[in-house]
């Protein structure tokens, strides 16, 4: 039996229909390089228009403040760290599935409480407040990599003669004394640090520590700073 023309046919009937009134997909989206993979792109590398994520440039925001670095992600303020005491200065950054953590120290030598706390704040954040032990855990083994003993924290005076923390946390301050006492008050604006003394951190007076940076001796109303906030996450931002 001769099978060719019902092959033919069936050939045929599989090949799939011109559509020349079709015209092709233009391909307009916008990714980022995010070679750390936070999900935060780099805001100084030229974007790639194509129809999908290729290789690295897989975001689809340019808010990354260090691309090589996933611990640090997004500006949110309008601030990256490095904008907001001074050019000088450098950090480490730590992140918890809730938080997120600068620690600045570097060649700028300290700042006054306020000037710590603006600065925390213009990166989204405020003075550290720990929720746990185990984020000040962690924040504290960076600071062992770092040249600083002491950074402002958010410990305020209560009104009267005590402390609380300026934000929300479930780290009890009677626990952490430096010298196991409480300093008193100096005034409403009095701020308190983590300070390094020996080989623990505890919390009191910056000059409680003492070990200095270089030559530059830590004051009661100096400190480098320590900032927490909320992590951020893409989809959030975005």
């Amino acid at each position: 039996m001769n099978r060719t023309p019902f092959l033919i046919m069936i050939s045929a009937l599989a090949l799939p229909a011109c559509r020349p009134d079709v015209e092709p997909r233009i391909c307009d989206d916008v990714w980022f390089l995010d070679e750390d993979g936070d999900g935060f792109g780099d805001p100084w590398t030229e974007p790639l228009v194509a129809c999908g994520p290729d290789c690295h440039f897989s975001a689809t925001n340019a808010l990354d403040c260090d691309d090589s670095d996933a611990s640090t992600t997004a500006l949110v303020e309008g601030s990256c760290p490095l904008d907001t005491f001074s050019d000088d200065d450098a950090y480490v950054s730590v992140q918890t599935p809730a938080y997120e953590y600068i620690v600045f120290y570097g060649t700028t030598p300290t700042v006054d409480p306020e000037t710590a706390r603006v600065g925390c704040q213009e990166w989204g954040g405020d003075l550290a407040a720990w929720p746990d032990a185990f984020a000040m855990a962690d924040v504290t083994i960076e600071l062992a990599r770092t040249s600083i003993y002491a950074g402002y924290i958010g410990v305020e005076p209560n009104g009267e003669d005590g402390w609380r923390w300026q934000e929300e946390s479930s780290m009890r301050l009677d626990q952490m004394w430096c010298d196991h006492q409480a300093p008193v008050p100096g005034g409403p604006e009095d701020r308190l640090a983590l300070v390094k003394v020996g080989s623990t951190w505890c919390i009191g007076r910056p000059d409680s520590s003492p070990s200095v940076q270089g030559s530059q001796p830590y004051q009661s109303n100096t400190a480098h700073a320590i900032c927490q906030r909320v992590r951020p996450f893409p989809e959030t931002l975005e």
